[in-house]
């Protein structure tokens, strides 16, 4: 079964492993991405994704919503 889990709880999840790790630097080697990358996905520049999100055991699910709005004719 599969479990979605918030934007704020995948950030917890990597604040957590880059402490346990001994900090963004100690992570990022473990995981063999840059700094700023993990930087990056951890203050929501960016999505966790790629790497990072391998290292944690997710993976991203994204679902597209369209919407449409009358236009005035």
């Amino acid at each position: 079964m599969n479990h979605l889990i918030t934007q704020e709880e995948a950030t917890a999840k990597l604040q957590q492993a880059c402490d346990n790790a001994g900090g963004v630097g100690a992570f990022a080697e473990q995981v063999g991405v840059t700094i700023s990358a993990v930087s990056h996905q951890l203050h929501g520049s960016r999505p966790i994704q790629g790497k990072v999100a391998e290292h944690l055991g997710l993976r991203v699910h994204r679902e597209t919503t369209i919407a449409y709005m009358r236009t005035e004719a």
